[in-house]
């Protein structure tokens, strides 16, 4: 890493340091103004600054927008670490993130900003699904997380000295519990099952009775399913991204792999459902498409 001195006014220098390419490969050029008496004391300061650099200490990439921040974040955080589904969540939320402040310098970014974003955000007729009534606190929570995450990248890549959403408290969310079906509900359900596809049937029961996920549901393969005992595994969750594919995952957590077994009534639609594959399989012949 080098630098130079440059005399700029009375008792004062101006210190330059080069520090390479930076975001979109623009040359990285520290500058700082120092007081000193003498050429040889600006020196000592030009070594301790860049010293100052190479420990970290002084910040490098501020001077971008928000918005090209953005660009950076997924490219280098999200798309090599996060799942599929949860960078298309994001992108929908950083749509209306980049609109907002994406304008703004990074280093620029204070937490009156995100103030007047979440202010914002909690008007009359903001929803982007044109329903009635405000926008879900919990929502906003989501904004004010992925917000908080991005800029604790730009703290940890030392783009930007501290993060200005750490400032803020998060919106606050009131504990509510996860509705459940009530026995009645659920004879309604079956009764209405009663005259549905084998596939349909399944589709419903299968985490009705056994605690699974919808992407469990769709992630199931016969070689998963034991059709003489009703014992199967949950080996993996199939997602569907809007406009692009389908695609299978690990579970959601570390535990999510395990064995379920399924009722008795359930087994014999299973087993009716696999007859009722093969023949359907023996008819489309070529056009058939192994889904492993």
């Amino acid at each position: 890493m080098t630098g130079y001195i440059q005399p700029w006014k009375t008792g004062k220098f101006r210190l330059f340091v080069s520090a390479g390419s930076g975001i979109g490969k623009k040359r990285i050029r520290h500058t700082k103004v120092i007081e000193a008496k003498s050429d040889r004391e600006a020196e000592k300061q030009l070594a301790l600054y860049i010293a100052e650099i190479e420990k970290g200490e002084v910040t490098i990439c501020g001077k971008i927008s928000v918005d090209t921040f953005i660009d950076k974040w997924l490219e280098l955080h999200a798309e090599p670490n996060l799942a599929p589904k949860t960078i298309h969540r994001y992108k929908g939320l950083l749509v209306r993130i980049r609109a907002s402040i994406g304008h703004i310098r990074l280093d620029k970014l204070k937490p009156m900003h995100l103030v007047e974003f979440y202010k914002n955000l909690r008007e009359p007729d903001v929803r982007e699904d044109k329903k009635d009534g405000l926008l879900a606190e919990r929502t906003v929570l989501h904004y004010h997380r992925l917000i908080h995450t991005m800029l604790e990248h730009a703290v940890r890549w030392q783009m930007i000295p501290n993060n200005p959403a750490k400032r803020l408290e998060a919106p606050s969310v009131p504990d509510s519990e996860m509705p459940v079906y009530s026995q009645e509900q659920v004879r309604l359900l079956m009764d209405k099952l009663e005259k549905a596809p084998l596939m349909y049937w399944l589709g419903v029961v299968l985490p009705l009775t056994c605690g699974m996920r919808e992407g469990e549901v769709f992630g199931l393969e016969w070689k998963d399913i034991d059709l003489k005992t009703g014992k199967f595994k949950i080996e993996r969750a199939s997602q569907y991204l809007p406009g692009q594919c389908i695609f299978d995952k690990e579970p959601k957590t570390r535990t999510g792999k395990r064995g379920l077994q399924t009722p008795p009534f359930v087994l014999p639609v299973l087993k009716a459902w696999r007859t009722e594959q093969v023949k359907l399989r023996l008819q489309l012949g070529d056009k058939w498409i192994e889904s492993d």
